[in-house]
């Protein structure tokens, strides 16, 4: 099942689309993120999953599309290593690892953790013999394979300007209780999870977008949702 939701990515999210409405673009942006977050949380479980079974040229495969996600990511330069090496392409291991290193150090300004290192002193140790297709496997290495914690994708509270408020000596909204209803619905939870819709507001110039925006506004922060900024 792992490996038939992994085969689905296609890639980011609305890949290439652009629009001229930022606040469709901050949603667009977010949703981008958090689907590669749960992604990149798939791809490190597949990679735990393939080491158990000891399937390397899987394992290799699997970190290398991390990789491309995100070529940041040191656990997956490590699978790839670890699996060259009990492949019996030591030289192409250690290739890797020079490629961890010349990313790390263009992108971050940084080093390899410790891990990485570690890992790359155990592949450059004593020769262990000629590896191919019925050479021993190689020997266990000192450290196992774990799948980092997936980072949590940013939560962004629903924050319209201080401007936008219902103004109390203002006759009350008539005929509009469908739309008031489903903005407010839609409004309370994007401020209690984060932004997972968009709702667009469409209508001739002065039927009342902006003061029906600013009634569920003020209803929502006067009601269940007094504790989230508005």
């Amino acid at each position: 099942a792992l490996r038939r939701a992994v085969a689905l990515w296609r890639g980011p999210l609305l890949d290439g689309f652009t629009c001229d409405s930022a606040v469709y673009e901050e949603w667009m942006l977010t949703e981008r993120r958090r689907w590669e977050v749960r992604m990149l949380a798939a791809l490190h479980q597949l990679i735990a999953a393939e080491r158990a079974d000891a399937r390397w040229d899987q394992v290799a495969a699997v970190a290398r599309r991390g990789l491309e996600l995100d070529p940041l990511q040191e656990p997956f330069y490590r699978a790839v290593m670890e699996a060259l090496f009990r492949l019996g392409n030591r030289s192409a291991a250690l290739t890797e690892f020079e490629r961890c290193r010349r990313v790390l150090e263009e992108q971050l300004g940084t080093t390899p953790d410790e891990a990485t290192m570690t890992l790359a002193e155990t592949i450059r140790g004593p020769a262990y013999g000629a590896f191919g297709p019925a050479a021993p496997p190689a020997p266990p290495l000192n450290r196992e394979y774990h799948a980092p914690p997936a980072p949590s994708a940013p939560v962004l509270r629903c924050m319209p300007p201080d401007t936008l408020t219902a103004d109390p000596a203002a006759a009350p909204i008539v005929g509009r209780d469908a739309e008031y209803a489903q903005l407010l619905e839609a409004i309370t939870r994007t401020a209690r999870t984060g932004p997972n819709q968009m709702v667009l507001l469409v209508g001739e110039a002065g039927v009342g977008k902006t003061r029906l925006m600013a009634e569920v506004v003020d209803a929502a922060a006067r009601g269940p949702l007094a504790d989230v900024r508005f």
